[in-house]
């Protein structure tokens, strides 16, 4: 057994003395991985035969996968640790469904894979997201589509969605100022579900009697906070749709469409 210890799990499953840790991804399938045991105070590695009592962190490494940390408490009688990991953007595809609603726009405009993703994201959020007047924020979403993006989509707008906001139950009124009207548009409000990461953003803009909405999925740190991933994984700005992929799916919230992992 080297020093710098890894621990190659066979499939997804290795043992941690008697801990048994399982590497699997947002679907809860197995992922083959490899977990590095850290000291929590040096940060080096530790050999498994010289864990005592105490508290360590965790790296799971795995090819397609951002890297992962997970805090534990170490004890011989610890039950199972999940380690849960989320696609690198990079080596991940889609694996399109069947039947989605996406597919409507997709007749309307050629979409990229990332684009689709995006969209199928937002409106499987909007589908499922109350406004305070008890409608679901699609019954107020009109029927010409405008444009889609990596990070959100633009659509018409029923006239009534800027009343549905009074009052603010679930959802709270933010600046929008980062969501720039579009030529010959005035906006007339941004509002966001409290969800604590993947809230689902409204913004409104209005043109004499047309009416514009602008969609979007905030990622708010979510993997870091859910997943737990490293920093120095994380080197772009921009919200990936596979990430909020992974982060609805945290949330409880099959976004109706699967990613795979490419490996080299």
């Amino acid at each position: 057994m080297s020093h710098r210890r890894l621990l190659p799990l066979v499939g997804n499953f290795g043992r941690l003395g008697n801990m048994h840790i399982l590497t699997v991804d947002s679907r809860q399938r197995p992922v083959a991985a490899t977990v590095q045991v850290l000291g929590l105070r040096t940060g080096l590695p530790v050999a498994v035969d010289a864990l005592t009592m105490g508290t360590y962190r965790l790296v799971a490494e795995a090819s397609g996968y951002l890297t992962t940390q997970r805090f534990i408490q170490y004890y011989p009688a610890r039950s199972d640790v999940t380690i849960q990991l989320a696609v690198n953007p990079q080596q991940g595809h889609v694996v399109y469904p069947t039947d989605h609603p996406a597919y409507a726009w997709q007749e309307e405009q050629p979409l990229t894979e990332v684009q689709w993703a995006c969209l199928a994201n937002i409106l499987t959020k909007a589908q499922m997201t109350v406004l305070p007047d008890g409608r679901v924020v699609t019954d107020c979403v009109g029927t010409e589509r405008l444009k889609v993006t990596q990070d959100r989509i633009w659509c018409a707008a029923q006239p009534d969605l800027l009343s549905a906001f009074q009052p603010l139950v679930g959802w709270r009124q933010v600046s929008g100022l980062l969501h720039d009207p579009p030529d010959g548009w005035e906006r007339q409000g941004s509002w966001k579900t409290v969800d604590p990461v993947a809230s689902l953003q409204v913004t409104l803009f209005r043109r004499r009697d047309l009416w514009q909405v602008e969609l979007d999925l905030d990622e708010a740190q979510g993997l870091r906070h859910v997943f737990h991933v490293l920093d120095h994984a994380l080197l772009r700005r921009r919200s990936h749709p596979f990430h909020l992929y992974d982060l609805l799916l945290a949330q409880g919230i099959d976004p109706g469409y699967d990613v795979r992992v490419t490996v080299p």
